[in-house]
């Protein structure tokens, strides 16, 4: 299953929705779940917090934008 998040300036609320997506799709799925976020040049830290999630939290985010 594949799940596209598209966002702008989303730093304060992406981890968490992101964490929540994840949470939910290993309570009701065994295929593997690919997240996508696409960014529309944010100027806050977005980018950041994506890099931080795939680094620290086993869930693998592509970016693009």
């Amino acid at each position: 299953m594949d799940i596209v998040i598209v966002t702008y300036n989303s730093e304060k609320w992406l981890d968490k929705c992101i964490k929540s997506i994840a949470d939910a799709m290993m309570d009701i799925s065994d295929e593997t779940v690919c997240i996508y976020i696409v960014d529309n040049h944010s100027i806050d830290k977005t980018y950041e917090v994506c890099i931080c999630i795939n680094k620290t939290d086993n869930i693998l985010v592509s970016l693009s934008g």
